[in-house]
């Protein structure tokens, strides 16, 4: 059949010419592996699965590609590099194939043993009374409200009218004068992926009022490749580190600010942590602060205040998936290019943390719109899907 007949494959999001809301990417998890597929760590631990494996779903007019595998095993950036080494292979340039750097020795395993100076996040980091009273805040939220998950397309014309307004408020804070006390001055730039984080905490705070002194911690995950390239990791063409290397950087603002102040604000606040903390020094020291909490505790630290809501993002961006040509694989296609993915989604399951909160930011596909994941309470999308609708 072709994909519009199908009940559930016929309802994947499709770019529109307006910001748009659709059906998260849990909806679509029956056609992203086999009914009887691993769900958590004890279905790999238990069994003979593979950490990841392949599941292809074909229709008359479209085919569906899904990879499975466990967090614990490979992150976003060691799955772009296994899909271009496919993609490598199909084309019959396996000399293109780079080599894994790390099955036999681990080479983190020194990372945040001996840090060289103190993690800029260590006077933010939860302890005692603070981390109890942030646990049961936490749960409490989770216990009254249920979660559900959204995707929303951002096309292109409106990234751009983001940016335009973005560089003039960010010449405005530039030119505002800078008293000895002041917080960090404006950077000089702003990505688009800051852009969208500031864009999505403000719409994940749409509910607090305007005047709100509630926290928001703006956590970022971050492929700490490029942070410890080449002090620890060797360059991607002498060898891919395939493995879970992600840390976080995060930012801390208030509620007002995000609210009140122009997009170009809170994308600042985003940019100047990450120049902090994204430096080998600094990664350094997060793994030695991680180390220290995981020992004592046996959890990562958090970071921010008892009441904090928490804005967390992964940027996918990079990854290239929107770029992947599978050309080479289209029946009778005689190795045509540009058969590119219309669309990446993101179905995932865990046990025992809740996604809420979460952007997973998936790319960017050929027409240079953006689609996002987000994970907030179900009765809260009403407000977003409003807000989406009004821009």
């Amino acid at each position: 059949m072709g994909i519009a007949e199908h009940p559930v494959a016929s309802r994947i999001p499709r770019p529109t010419p307006r910001p748009s809301v659709h059906d998260g990417g849990l909806e679509f998890m029956d056609l992203a592996r086999r009914p009887d597929g691993p769900r958590k760590l004890a279905d790999y631990l238990n069994s003979d699965e593979p950490q990841i494996s392949l599941h292809i779903v074909s229709f008359t007019d479209a085919t569906l590609v899904s990879l499975s595998w466990s967090h614990t095993f490979i992150d976003a950036m060691a799955m772009s590099a296994i899909f271009n080494a496919w993609v490598s292979v199909l084309d019959g340039k396996e000399q293109d194939v780079p080599p894994v750097c790390n099955f036999d020795t681990d080479p983190l395993s020194t990372l945040g043993t001996a840090p060289k100076e103190p993690s800029v996040l260590a006077t933010h980091q939860l302890s005692g009374l603070n981390m109890l009273s942030f646990g049961v805040r936490y749960m409490w939220d989770l216990f009254w409200h249920r979660d559900a998950q959204r995707t929303i397309y951002l096309p292109a014309p409106f990234i751009q009218s983001l940016k335009e307004s973005a560089l003039k408020d960010l010449q405005a804070l530039q030119s505002q004068p800078q008293s000895p006390n002041s917080p960090t001055p404006p950077p000089s730039f702003v990505s688009e992926g800051d852009l969208l984080c500031a864009f999505l905490t403000r719409l994940a705070t749409l509910d607090l009022p305007p005047t709100s002194e509630t926290p928001i911690a703006i956590q970022s995950a971050f492929d700490l490749r490029a942070s410890l390239t080449p002090t620890l990791l060797p360059p991607p063409a002498k060898g891919i580190c395939l493995s879970n290397a992600v840390f976080i950087t995060a930012a801390f603002t208030r509620a007002r600010d995000v609210l009140g102040n122009p997009l170009a604000h809170t994308a600042a606040v985003v940019r100047n942590a990450i120049v902090a903390q994204r430096t080998p020094e600094q990664v350094d020291a997060l793994a030695g602060l991680t180390r220290a909490a995981v020992a004592q505790s046996g959890r990562p630290p958090v970071f921010g205040e008892p009441g904090m809501r928490m804005v967390v993002f992964s940027n996918w961006t990079k990854a290239k998936f929107f770029e992947l040509d599978f050309g080479a694989a289209v029946a009778g296609g005689a190795g045509a290019g540009g058969v590119r993915p219309s669309f990446v989604n993101l179905s995932g399951e865990s046990s025992g943390l809740s996604p809420r909160g979460s952007w997973p930011i998936l790319g960017k596909d050929s027409s240079g719109g953006y689609w996002v994941q987000g994970n907030l309470r179900t009765d809260f999308w009403e407000r977003v899907e409003t807000e989406i609708a009004g821009l």
